[in-house]
Order: C-alpha cells, then sequence, then structure tokens
C-alpha cells in the first residue's frame, strides 16, 4: 500500500481513554503480526480535544499497559490536540528524527512472511469466488420455486452485542433509537408492514460469546426456547445475527452450536447467517470475509447452506437491502418445502407451565425480601450505625468478585482485568463508615477463619447473574464458608444483564443449587451493576442489609452464650428469636467489646496474614 514500506507507525491512544491491560495485549498481537522490528519504526501518539489529561510527554504514565507501550516505542511519544491540530508540527519533527535514526530506511516485512500473505490472499479471493457461485446457481433455482410471504415471521439469534436489536429496527424500517439500548434481557416482539409484507420479529436475550450452552443461564436459555411460540403458529426464518468486526473462534463456532441446538437440530434448514455492522466490511463481499476468517466461520456458513446477507444498521438507504433479505427468506422457504417452522407443542407446553411455576415462586420470594428490607430500615433506625464493617468476597474465579468490591468501595481498589492470585484488602469511607473490602482468589479456603475473627466480618458471596449455576458451584461455597451462613449475602453481579427481569424470576429458573444458597444465606440477596459505579443507592442497600445482619447475628451468639446448650441450639434454629428493640439499641456495646480483629489485624497486617494463607 506504501511501497516500497513505511518509514514509521502512529500508534494512536485516545487520551484520557483507559488502555487496558486487555488493550495492551491486543496491541501486542496486532504488532506481533508484523515482527519485532516494527517497533524501532513505531512512535506513540496521545490525540485529545480540548485540555489534555497529560500535560508533557515526558509525565510518569500511571498506567502499566502505556509504559510498557512507551518503553516499546523507546520512550517516543507525543501529545497532539485534535481540536486546532496544535503541536502538529513537533510531531512532523520526532517523525523526521526516527526516521534519521534508522538510517532513512524503511519498515520491510521478511521475505517469507510475504510470501505466505500472498499466497493467503490468492487462496482467499478463489475459494470466495466458488462459494459465490455456488450460491448463485442454487439462488437463481430457489428463485423460479419461491412464492410472496404476505406474512412473515422472523426470530433473531446471536450473542450478546451481535447487533439483533439494531437488525430488527432496520428491517422493520424503524429509528435505531426506537427500543432501548440496553441489553435485551427477555424476548421482544416487533411488527410492521414492509415492502408489502407483515413481518413479526422476535428479538431474543443474547448470550456470551465464549459460553457453551449449558455455562448460560437457564432464564436465557428459556427466553431462546420459547421465542418461536412468540409468533405462531411458527417463524418462516432464524437468524443468526454475527459481527464481522470480530474474530471468529472455535469456541464462539461452538456456542452458537449449542445455543441454536436448543431449539432441535432440524433448526438448521431455517437458518441464514446475518453479518451485521455491514460498515465494517465495507465492499468486502460476505464469501470473501467467511474465507479469510477461518474454518469455524466457514463451517457456519456451510451449515447454513450457505445463506448470507450483509446489513448495515447506520444506513437504511432506499431498503434495498431489507429487500434483498426478505427474498432471500422466500427462497429459504422455497426450498424447506414446508412453510413455517413448527416446535414440538408438548415441549413448549411443558416449559410454559415451569416458567408458570417459576414466576410464582419469584413473585413470593420478592414478596419475602421486601418486608426484610423494611424490617432492616425498622431495625436501623433504632440502632446506631456500626462505625467499621469488613467484607470478604467470596466466590469462584470469573465471578465478579473484583469489580463488586470496586462499586462497594466507590473506586479502583483492585485489578478486575487480570485474575486476583493472592488476598488484597482494600477500604474506603462509605457514608461515614469506614468499609473493609478483602478481595479473594477464587475458591479461597481460608474464608472462614476471617469470618470467625470479628463479628463486624460478613461475607459477600458473588454469583454471576449472566451465567449457569451448578451444584459444584455450590459445593465449593458450602466449602468456602464453613457453614457461617448467618454471616453471609449472597451478592449478584452483572447487574446490567438482568435488563428489566428481576433477579428473583432468574434465581427460580436456575435450578436447586442456587435457590438453595440463597436460602441458606436467609434469603439475603442483592444485586450489583458494576457498570453504575455512581449510583450509591444500590451500595447503600447492601450495607443495610450487612449491618442488620451483623447485629441481629451477634445478638444471637451473646444471648447463646449464655444459655444451656439444649436451649441454644432451639434459639439459633427458631426464626421468631429474634433480637428485641432494646438489644437493638445497645448492640454497639457488643460490637465495641468484642471487634478486636482490627487489633490484631489491622489493614496492613490483615494483607499480610492473607498472604500467609496462600
Amino acid at each position: 500500500m506504501c511501497s516500497p514500506g513505511p518509514h514509521v507507525f502512529l500508534v494512536v491512544v485516545k487520551d484520557g481513554s483507559h488502555f487496558t491491560e486487555k488493550r495492551r495485549r491486543a496491541l501486542e498481537e496486532h504488532m506481533g503480526l508484523l515482527g519485532p522490528r516494527v517497533w524501532r519504526h513505531s512512535l506513540v501518539v496521545f490525540t485529545s480535544l480540548g485540555w489534555p489529561r497529560l500535560n508533557s510527554d515526558q509525565e510518569v504514565l500511571e498506567s502499566e499497559a502505556l509504559g510498557w507501550l512507551r518503553n516499546q516505542c523507546g520512550q517516543r511519544c507525543h501529545l497532539i490536540d485534535l481540536s486546532d491540530g496544535s503541536r502538529a508540527s513537533e510531531l512532523m519533527e520526532k517523525i523526521q528524527r526516527l526516521v534519521v535514526a534508522n538510517g532513512n530506511g524503511v519498515f520491510e516485512m521478511e521475505e517469507s512472511v510475504c510470501s505466505a500473505i500472498a499466497e493467503e490472499k490468492r487462496r482467499v479471493e478463489e475459494d470466495a469466488r466458488a462459494r459465490f457461485l455456488k450460491m448463485k446457481t442454487h439462488r437463481a433455482f430457489m428463485r423460479e420455486l419461491a412464492r410472496p410471504l404476505p406474512d412473515m415471521r422472523i426470530v433473531l439469534l446471536g450473542a450478546k452485542g451481535s447487533g439483533k436489536t439494531s437488525s430488527l429496527n432496520t428491517i422493520l424500517g424503524w429509528d435505531q433509537g426506537r427500543w432501548s439500548p440496553g441489553r435485551t434481557a427477555r424476548c421482544a416482539v416487533g411488527q410492521g408492514v414492509v415492502f408489502g409484507r407483515q413481518l413479526t420479529v422476535v428479538d431474543t436475550p443474547g448470550w456470551w460469546m465464549n459460553f457453551f450452552g449449558h455455562e448460560t443461564a437457564a432464564f436465557d436459555r428459556h427466553q431462546i426456547r420459547l421465542s418461536p411460540s412468540l409468533c405462531a403458529p411458527g417463524p418462516h426464518a432464524f437468524l443468526l445475527v454475527v459481527r464481522p468486526d470480530r474474530a471468529f473462534s472455535e469456541t464462539y463456532r461452538r456456542a452458537v452450536q449449542d445455543h441454536l441446538e436448543l431449539l432441535g437440530g432440524d433448526v438448521w434448514s431455517r437458518v441464514m447467517l446475518l453479518f451485521s455492522f455491514g460498515d465494517w466490511l465495507g465492499e468486502t463481499a460476505a464469501e470473501r470475509h467467511v474465507e479469510s476468517e477461518g474454518e469455524p466461520l466457514r463451517w457456519l456458513a456451510e451449515r447454513c447452506e450457505n445463506r448470507t446477507h450483509v446489513l448495515n444498521n447506520r444506513t437504511a438507504g432506499d431498503g434495498f437491502q431489507v429487500r434483498e433479505l426478505l427474498g432471500k427468506i422466500e427462497e429459504m422457504v422455497a426450498g424447506c418445502g414446508v412453510g413455517h417452522w413448527r416446535a414440538v407443542g408438548e415441549e413448549e407446553d411443558q416449559l410454559e407451565m415451569t416458567m408458570r411455576v417459576e414466576e410464582a415462586r419469584a413473585t413470593e420470594r420478592k414478596m419475602k425480601m421486601e418486608q426484610q428490607r423494611r424490617d432492616t430500615r425498622r431495625h436501623l433506625d433504632k440502632s446506631r450505625r456500626l462505625p467499621e464493617v469488613t467484607l470478604v468476597l467470596v466466590g469462584g474465579s470469573k465471578t465478579g468478585k473484583s469489580s463488586c468490591g470496586n462499586t462497594v468501595l466507590g473506586r479502583d481498589c483492585f485489578r478486575a482485568d487480570r485474575p486476583t492470585t493472592s488476598c488484597v484488602l482494600g477500604w474506603a469511607r462509605v457514608d461515614d463508615q469506614v468499609v473493609r473490602v478483602l478481595d479473594t482468589p477464587g475458591g479461597f479456603s481460608q474464608t472462614a477463619d476471617f469470618l470467625k475473627g470479628a463479628p463486624s466480618c460478613a461475607a459477600l458471596v458473588v454469583v454471576n447473574a449472566s451465567a449457569a449455576f451448578t451444584d459444584l458451584q455450590g459445593e465449593a461455597l458450602e466449602a468456602q464458608l464453613g457453614g457461617l451462613w448467618a454471616r453471609a449475602v449472597v451478592v449478584f453481579s452483572h447487574g446490567d444483564w438482568l435488563g428489566d427481569t428481576g433477579i428473583e424470576q432468574r434465581l427460580e429458573s436456575e435450578g436447586p443449587a442456587l435457590r438453595g444458597l440463597v436460602d441458606k444465606c436467609g434469603n439475603r440477596y442483592h444485586v450489583l451493576d458494576n457498570k453504575r459505579r455512581g449510583d450509591g443507592s444500590q451500595v447503600r442497600q447492601l450495607m443495610a442489609q450487612v449491618e442488620s445482619m451483623l447485629v441481629a447475628e451477634s445478638l444471637v451468639t451473646a444471648a447463646s452464650s449464655a444459655l444451656p446448650r439444649h436451649t441454644t441450639a432451639k434459639l439459633c434454629k427458631s426464626p421468631s428469636l429474634m433480637p428485641n428493640d432494646h438489644q437493638l439499641s445497645n448492640h454497639c456495646e457488643y460490637f465495641e467489646l468484642n471487634s478486636n480483629i482490627y487489633e490484631s489485624h489491622p489493614p496492613h497486617k490483615l494483607s499480610t496474614h492473607c498472604s500467609e494463607l496462600q
């Protein structure tokens, strides 16, 4: 593109953006495609609009990732204001100095690498041409058999963020802002008349791209299975929405296969591969993208019998892309020989009945929780707040413990972009209360030791609301807590995943393992949306629940220590023997006398104690 080769590579980073470890690795991998010598010709350019965050090129960067990038580029960097183009001349001077330092030479790829790229390009073009001709021949035959469908029904399927809702808006001719831009948490139906056809389009919840079918939450799996019933008597087509701007790996392919086959193995005869973000492809044909992406996407295209379509959701244009899509669907229906896809009625009826039972249980659980929260507010109004609270984050890996800890403290104390390998203690003053949070590695085995150390120490059992919860996870948490359920609150991370659905409905759908966990914790649970850290109300509600729990647990412990053994067992099991108002008003005295963990393990010693337990 710039023969004989470029003199300089400008690595552009937006000033003030979060250049995370994940982005650093992505940059390293992409630059690595050009070979290690590329860094000798590279210069970092920080761009800003208006007043920059970085005051000078030599400012010490707090981010380890940015520090790594500067080192890779030999500390060559420049800050430029895009609003007025200031300092552009200085950038050109630095570029010229870099060129001179490299002996005025250009960057050249190794001959073997260039040959391999040329060979791969030739193969892709040949295979793409063959795929296109095969598809064109098949469509010509189907077009003669196709008949207009005055009433067309479509179901959209795909991973989270694939562009299903945007595609629905484009197909129906709606403005992109008509439906909420947030995640589709339950099936939604859109209808409209498009090119003389009455269209019914069903949007479905997406799944994580790297989650197999059994890893997706049961509620989301149920929604996928029920989606055909929302366009009775059945859909004519399933549009599998895939983003072309993301690499399509074998893991993603298997995830797609697992989730589509929730509808049955015969669903593939009705599936068309819909590439959203069509503007990303530009002039690249779908067939060429399929061939260049690799074997997983080629497998998927073959499974769909090469039925593909590209949709640019950024522009409606004259509607040609939608008209073409509807024509392809009519051709596919003609090839199936049957008007629409039919689900197994008995299975749908059974699933609908199960979900009605789960909804009734969810309503009952929610009412119980709301009553508990009213009692909590009443109890806390009659007592002084605890001056200090320590929260131990408990759970498996990749559940969102570190992110939840940061949300509670209102600042970045824990690294959420990498696995937690050792205990880390953070603290902050939250509403005039000192809150300490101990982040632990997944499956940390010494959790019970900390909970036994002081009455003002509680466990936050973090569960990923967007994922399935298995019996093994429940058993692992039980081993971690050592039976100290009276000091535990279940915290559901990924609260944004819930959308307009309640956590109770998902909790009941997930199965006995998760229901049992919440029940063991006395029906104490809370949802945290870590993307809304500025919303202090969700943290205040959690802390109120924790304080109420600690007060009740401490008074039961104090009372049981003064009673005979047989009475103690009765006291611990009976929910009616709760602290009275007089006990609540004096609970702080008990904590002041017994909360000596901070003397034996203050913040700096507590972190050392954690390391010794690894």
